[in-house]
């Protein structure tokens, strides 16, 4: 096992019994399993994956409870000035996968 794997924590949350099944079974035909998916949606939302920032910005306003129409445009208002920000110092999502693929490139050993 890898480093990672044992620095790993496990992440419970509940769903309805058909819920789980349907999302096994769509899992399964896409090759893929719970925790590789899970982990790539973590991943997505950590690193500020822009295509899954899309979906969410609409799921969170649909299901957060921000407080209100004026807090969520607080956050809508924070979210586009940090997009901008890195836009304007050329750091989109590519980029950086960009800068990181050639940090791998040089220093694969680590």
């Amino acid at each position: 096992m890898s480093a990672a794997k044992h620095s790993a924590e496990k992440v419970q949350f509940y769903l309805s019994e058909k819920d789980k099944a349907d999302l096994k079974i769509k899992l399964y035909s896409d090759g893929m399993t719970q925790s590789g998916f899970f982990a790539g949606v973590a991943k997505a939302y950590l690193s500020g994956d822009h295509v899954f920032y899309d979906w969410f910005a609409r799921f969170r306003n649909q299901e957060s409870d921000l407080g209100g129409k004026r807090k969520k445009a607080i956050v809508e208002k924070e979210e586009e000035n940090a997009r901008q920000t890195m836009k304007k110092f050329g750091f989109d999502q590519e980029e950086i996968e960009s800068i990181f693929d050639l940090i791998e490139k040089e220093y694969s050993e680590l």
